[in-house]
């Protein structure tokens, strides 16, 4: 069996995700340890001293419901991670990434991995809403979605989603090292994915639609990461605030209208929809298309909060910031702009514009 440096991502405290790649044959080649990051620092792994949980330390299993009889079975992992270094590789809006080892038991590949972990909460609680996300993600099979493997506790018992690891990163950092690969394509690969989440039965929300959420795989083509992690840290009352903006930690910039608005009882914040994907989608269009963030005139979060509620748009298409496409994709982006919800397009009509657009 042979160990290979691996990335961990830890997001403040109840679980982790984590990404993988399968590196073929039997040799693992060991990459530097890449420099610190920014904001890295103030994040650390809590104490690796807790026991393993019992019912991983045979071998990975199947495994867990929730109390409504739901199944929430998933691939358990846990006995296969080892984390390496205690301070964060990079931060997130909602995690931290950090170093490990994962170790194929069978010996027959090793594999890179990227975990995340999210704050101090009742691990039974946050176990049992972890498992529902990860156990529809892992049914999930479509070549622009992430593939997810399974779960881990390893930290603390801690839950923690297993996924693919992309060594493109994400679209964002794709294209600023590849500044004449095809945002058209990259924006038709994003929409044929969240095709297939709102097409599915029941359909699925991604929630938190960004540039950074969308990752690059090895034949340059993009897939969506993250859906579902905003709505469990919601559930789970982890706003680092406890308010609707709070919520919306680093995504602000890409929420819709309606997510900013107080519900009628205080103690409850508006949930993502189809609608709010579709607003989402249309901004991450633009900031892959153009470059720059949605309301890239402002600085602070604060300021585009202002803006959302005065009814701004995320750009403008004779701001200059945009070269990268036509007019065609300016009026779906519109469309998909508007600010009442039930008004904006379906995904099947943003297919259908798209298909326009390119004839």
């Amino acid at each position: 069996m042979h160990p290979v440096q691996t990335l961990i991502h830890h997001p403040l405290g109840w679980g982790l995700r984590i990404g993988l790649r399968e590196i073929p044959g039997g040799t693992a080649r060991i990459r530097p340890k890449p420099p610190m990051r920014k904001d890295t620092r103030s994040a650390q792994l809590p104490s690796s001293t807790a026991s393993v949980p019992s019912r991983a330390e045979s071998a990975p299993s199947r495994t867990g419901s929730d109390s409504t009889g739901s199944p929430t079975s998933v691939m358990d992992l846990t006995v296969q991670i080892t984390t390496i270094n205690e301070y964060a590789y990079s931060s997130g809006g909602y995690s931290d990434i950090f170093e490990a080892e994962w170790v194929d038991k069978h010996g027959l590949k090793t594999k890179r991995l990227r975990v995340f972990a999210d704050m101090e909460y009742d691990f039974e609680r946050a176990r049992k809403r972890l498992n529902r996300e990860v156990f529809v993600w892992g049914r999930l099979d479509h070549p622009n979605i992430v593939k997810l493997f399974g779960i881990t506790y390893h930290m603390n018992e801690r839950p923690a989603m297993v996924m693919q690891w992309y060594s493109n990163g994400s679209a964002v950092e794709y294209l600023q090292s590849h500044p004449n690969e095809s945002r058209r394509r990259l924006i038709w690969n994003m929409i044929e994915g969240l095709s297939y989440l709102h097409e599915s039965n029941p359909p699925i929300v991604h929630g938190d639609l960004k540039g950074h959420n969308i990752l690059i795989s090895d034949d340059g083509h993009a897939v969506l990461s993250d859906f579902g992690l905003s709505r469990v840290v919601q559930d789970l009352g982890g706003s680092p605030s406890g308010n609707t903006t709070g919520s919306l930690a680093g995504s602000v910039r890409w929420a819709a209208p309606e997510l900013l608005e107080s519900g009628e009882d205080e103690d409850s914040l508006p949930r993502h929809t189809l609608a709010t994907d579709i607003w989402a989608f249309a901004c991450t269009a633009f900031e892959l298309s153009s470059g720059k963030l949605p309301y890239w005139r402002r600085v602070n979060d604060c300021r585009v909060i202002h803006d959302i509620i005065e009814g701004t748009k995320p750009g403008k298409a004779d701001d200059g910031s945009i070269p990268h496409v036509g007019k065609d994709i300016w009026q779906l982006l519109e469309f998909c702009w508007v600010w009442d919800p039930p008004k904006r397009p379906s995904i099947r009509d943003v297919v259908s514009e798209l298909q326009c657009c390119s004839r």
